[in-house]
């Protein structure tokens, strides 16, 4: 059969498939040129938010940083500010190095002066800007500024606001703000440090609440109105870190102090120790009794064989704080000095202030004087007419002088009246020795020189010994201001002066809390320091301490040998799998920041440990839990190792 020819398209018909593909071509590249337009756009944007985010990042990570180290700052000379302090925010104009980028003190939401610019120069950081160009600005809560100060610990409240102004439990310690570009009626094009105070110029970068200044009060908002980007410091984001650094202070004092308790070591060998046992005498102190963190006071008491672990609060020998000292002083000063009297002729004979063993120092006026020569004793139970003696250690920051100030008093009856001689010891920069722990007593301090003369020291030595009768008919204190004073007579050794013999021994001295802003250098300062910062910011109320007997005083082991180890279980995020650890010799633990229900503000003693701590840990026996924070568990606890 034939075949039909094909028929050939109309001319037509061709035409309107040309301009069909014609017009695909056509908004193909049209679209190309589209999308490489948007995409050419949305690079810069998107390089703008990267450097954005960099820039709050960066702002964040320096303030944390500077909050940790803030004690170790060479410019911040008060000891008593510890860990936690962040920098009031740049106010002032100045413009000229090392001025730019330095917060301006004091700061405070009252003024008006709690935000300001990022200050960066303080923070050691380059300019920071967002990826618009604009500074960084930045807001301080009241409670944790460096100027004015206050005292920062776990339980420090944040008092910025964010979205909600009248909301409890934001608990923000700063806010880090990127102003972006400027918005309608934003005119930045006037010098930005030619205002007198930045405050003033705070809604020319930021809108809403963040441009207004002193009612703690912010805003995340970000819509065509409002273009700031907030990033914020909790306080659990700042304590995160402050009390990490706190626990490391804690951790190397303990270890400090076990490696060479009496600071003698040569090399690590004790030499004190027998032959083939040059650590003898390591060991951890004995530990003061969890009873009220709040009215403790935190001297260290000896163990027990019947309580194979020690376990309490840190022992400490604060400044400022009279403790109870069973010491024993002698003396023979033959020559030299200064000698005051203060009384008429009744005050007590020189021989006495010269001499504990001179036979003449008798009360004036009384019939039959009881003898009076021989040691002071500080100790009640063992010398009979004698008081317990009290000590306190104090500091002189001006004259840059640690004073040890000990006292004791002599009562006694003669003829129906009563009669009282006080002494008073001052020791100005002497040099001591210690003597370290035992499985029956704490460590002590002794002050010990034998025909030899006070050390000279570049901040002054002396010594003084002061004398005070007093005839008592009633309690009034004795003292040149009672009208039962009899007299008084002083002397005073200065650094050179020439001494046979001065004994002040038996003085306690747990974990001494440092009076100088040098931990631990080579001469003067005792093993297992902490800071003054340490108990002026109450730190020392959060922790507790426990270790295995083989850690104890005198029991001079290495390691703990089951069962008389410590037990930690650890609960570790995933997917690491849960840690039981059977053999730990010594652990501490941060309380924290009370958690509902822990009411530590009770006035009672003993107190449970559950107003403190939580889980395991509150059973103050030989279990222990580290697990991460959660509103039911807020503990911190650090594991030493052997040889720690």
């Amino acid at each position: 059969m034939p075949m039909k020819p094909r028929r050939r398209p109309s001319p037509r018909r061709q035409a309107g498939v040309a301009a069909l593909l014609i017009l695909l071509v056509l908004l193909s590249t049209a679209a190309y040129f589209l999308l490489r337009s948007l995409n050419a756009g949305l690079r810069p944007q998107a390089a703008s938010e990267a450097t954005t985010q960099q820039a709050l990042r960066q702002a964040r990570e320096a303030l944390l940083g500077y909050a940790v180290r803030y004690p170790d700052n060479p410019e911040v000379d008060d000891l008593n500010a510890g860990p936690g302090h962040l920098p009031c925010p740049d106010q002032n104009k100045e413009t000229a190095d090392p001025f730019f980028g330095v917060g301006d003190s004091p700061c405070a939401r009252s003024s008006g002066t709690e935000t300001g610019l990022l200050p960066w120069h303080t923070l050691d950081l380059n300019e920071l800007r967002d990826g618009s160009g604009a500074p960084l600005w930045y807001a301080v809560s009241d409670n944790f500024r460096n100027n004015p100060k206050n005292a920062v610990n776990s339980t420090t409240r944040g008092t910025l606001h964010l979205d909600n102004c009248t909301a409890n439990g934001e608990d923000i310690a700063a806010i880090i703000i990127a102003p972006g570009p400027a918005l309608t009626g934003q005119d930045r094009i006037a010098d930005l440090y030619s205002a007198p105070k930045y405050a003033a110029l705070a809604a020319t970068y930021l809108e809403g609440q963040n441009a207004t200044v002193g009612d703690n009060c912010f805003s995340s908002q970000r819509d065509s109105t409002h273009n700031d980007q907030v990033l914020v410091i909790t306080r659990r984001e700042l304590m995160a870190v402050v009390e990490h650094r706190v626990m490391e202070d804690v951790a190397n004092a303990l270890r400090r102090y076990r490696k060479d308790p009496d600071g003698d070591d040569v090399s690590g060998i004790d030499p004190d120790c027998p032959s083939g046992t040059p650590t003898c005498d390591d060991g951890y102190p004995w530990l003061a009794p969890f009873s009220n963190p709040r009215l403790d006071k935190y001297i260290g008491v000896v163990g027990t064989a019947s309580d194979p672990l020690q376990h309490g609060l840190l022992p400490l020998r604060r400044q400022d704080v009279n403790f109870k000292a069973s010491f024993t002083v002698s003396w023979e000063i033959l020559a030299g000095g200064t000698l005051t009297t203060l009384g008429g002729t009744n005050h007590p004979p020189e021989a006495c202030v010269r001499n504990t063993a001179d036979t003449s120092c008798n009360f004036p006026g009384t019939a039959s004087p009881p003898p009076v020569s021989g040691d002071i004793s500080g100790a009640l139970s063992t010398s009979p007419g004698w008081s317990q003696g009290v000590c306190h250690a104090a500091f002189n920051a001006q004259l840059k002088q640690p004073l040890l100030i000990c006292t004791a008093q002599r009562t006694f009856t003669d003829a129906g009246s009563q009669f009282e001689r006080n002494y008073e010891f001052t020791l100005t920069h002497m040099a001591y020795q210690i003597k370290p722990p035992t499985a029956t007593t704490p460590r002590y301090q002794a002050y010990e020189l034998t025909n030899a003369s006070l050390a000279a020291d570049p901040h002054g030595s002396s010594l003084k010994i002061e004398i005070t009768d007093c005839q008592l008919s009633t309690s009034i204190a004795c003292n040149e201001k009672s009208s039962t004073f009899l007299g008084q007579t002083t002397l005073n050794l200065p650094a050179g002066a020439a001494v046979t013999r001065f004994h002040l021994i038996d003085i306690p001295f747990d974990l001494e809390v440092s009076a100088d802003s040098t931990i631990d250098p080579a001469t003067r300062r005792s093993p297992g320091e902490l800071p003054q910062w340490f108990v002026a910011n109450d730190w020392h109320k959060q922790f507790y301490v426990a270790y295995a007997a083989a850690q104890a005083p005198g029991a001079g082991a290495i390691d703990c040998a089951p069962p008389n180890c410590l037990r930690v279980k650890w609960t570790r995020p995933a997917p690491l799998p849960l840690a039981q650890l059977p053999n730990v010799n010594a652990v501490i633990l941060n309380a924290g920041d009370a958690l509902t229900g822990q009411d530590r503000s009770l006035p009672i003693a003993p107190i449970p440990m559950t107003v403190y701590f939580e889980g395991s840990n509150a059973t103050g026996g030989v279990s222990f839990e580290k697990r991460s924070k959660d509103a039911t568990f807020n503990d911190d606890l650090r594991m030493l190792a052997p040889n720690e």
